[in-house]
């Protein structure tokens, strides 16, 4: 008799851990993403047309969660594997270097590869016209119109009509040797990948708004939400951050995201910036304009470089509660120059949406897992519009993302 009670509870122990198994491989189901679908991503490593070779492997990271009918298909934050399908150097007479990538699967998990069909959509520092629909990316179309044809037509007119023919003939020769754009992916760039064949994968249903479990946030000291000059006289960028964690948290997740600290501002690193604007090149360790909050200059400044000087990410942060670890910040992208002659001063043009820039920020950490988005919570106070120590306008929905950040080690450089 107890031999036939263990029996039975055997089969019945068998029975329950069998149905556990079962049940989420009766929930699993086919899902199809219809084909022309995007996922933001971020390139991993650089790129230039000539340069890397047709098969060069590309490495890069989806920025958000694939859905279909609010059913998370792929996770974000996976890698996105392909290769350069297509690449040609810039040449003579202003032909612009051109380069193809093809994305080929998708690793969601060491053991789950899902493959695709797909094409680069969009970068971040193109314009659309110079991304075409087969992916195939160009180098600034827009900047080289017509760059070729003038010298022709211009030395034949001066030949026909003998008036400055040898000047304009040189003129003419020396612009058909000049090469045209190249085209280059920095590392950390986004955009974004589109499907070109549906893709279909079998699993369960996650729903999206199980995806993210948010915990209890903090409560937060109150503060005003903006920076200002240092006499506290003029309003500046908005916060639009609030980082939960330790300062070598906050530095290791940077770090894993790519991201350098800004320079001191010296008379010399103000030379080089201005040189390197001036000559299109990057400046990874520029100097960033002071700003005050609560009377104190930034107490960190991270930034991201883009294609040259003038294009950058950037967010300064000030500690706010030493004991809770709590730091607040203000990201802003600039994406020029802004030259005002009768000043006499020159500063970075401002993108005036602030909410892109912080989303953008926030999306970077959690892809170098170092990070995890809580929430976005209302500031009291917060200046929705306005006007930065620059007078350059900036807009936002009066929120900040709060961020918990998380031990991590920065990846070996590339």
């Amino acid at each position: 008799m107890p031999a036939l009670t263990r029996g039975r509870w055997a089969l019945l122990l068998a029975g329950t851990l069998l149905a556990g198994v079962a049940r989420p491989l009766l929930a699993q189901r086919e899902i199809t993403v219809p084909a022309g679908a995007t996922i933001p991503i971020r390139f991993l490593r650089a790129l230039a047309s000539g340069k890397d070779r047709q098969g060069t492997p590309i490495v890069a990271q989806t920025l958000a969660a694939l859905a279909v009918d609010s059913c998370v298909v792929v996770p974000p934050f996976v890698s996105a594997l392909g290769r350069v399908a297509f690449s040609r150097g810039a040449g003579r007479g202003g032909r612009p270097g051109a380069i193809e990538i093809r994305f080929e699967e998708l690793v969601i998990r060491r053991d789950e590869r899902v493959p695709v069909d797909a094409v680069l959509d969009s970068l971040e520092y193109a314009l659309p016209r110079d991304v075409l629909d087969s992916g195939l990316v160009m180098g600034g179309r827009h900047a080289r119109a017509g760059r070729t044809a003038f010298p022709v037509a211009a030395t034949a007119v001066a030949a026909a009509t003998s008036v400055f023919a040898l000047p304009v003939a040189l003129l003419s020769g020396l612009e058909m040797l000049r090469r045209g754009p190249t085209v280059r992916i920095v590392a950390g760039e986004v955009g974004r990948l589109r499907l070109l064949a549906p893709l279909t994968v079998s699993r369960a249903c996650t729903r999206i708004a199980e995806h993210r479990s948010l915990t209890t946030l903090p409560t937060l000291p109150q503060f005003v939400p903006q920076v200002e000059n240092r006499k506290g006289t003029r309003g500046g960028d908005p916060i639009n951050m609030v980082l939960l964690g330790t300062g070598p948290e906050l530095e290791a997740a940077f770090k894993a995201a790519g991201w350098q600290p800004a320079g001191p501002g010296t008379a010399r690193a103000l030379a080089r910036e201005i040189t390197a604007m001036l000559l299109g090149r990057q400046s990874h360790e520029a100097p960033v304009s002071t700003e005050y909050f609560e009377g104190r200059p930034q107490d960190v400044t991270w930034q991201l470089q883009g294609p040259n000087a003038r294009i950058r990410h950037h967010v300064r942060f000030w500690l706010l509660d030493s004991l809770a670890g709590i730091w607040v910040g203000a990201a802003i992208k600039d994406v020029g120059v802004l030259l005002r002659p009768l000043r006499g001063t020159a500063t970075h043009r401002v993108d005036p949406d602030a909410d892109a820039e912080r989303d953008f920020t926030v999306s970077a950490l959690e892809a170098a897992g170092c990070a995890r988005l809580l929430d976005y919570v209302p500031l009291p106070g917060a200046v929705r519009s306005g006007r930065d120590i620059s007078r350059q306008p900036f807009f936002t929905d009066g929120r900040a993302a709060v961020v918990r950040l998380r031990r991590c080690d920065a990846p070996p450089p590339r």
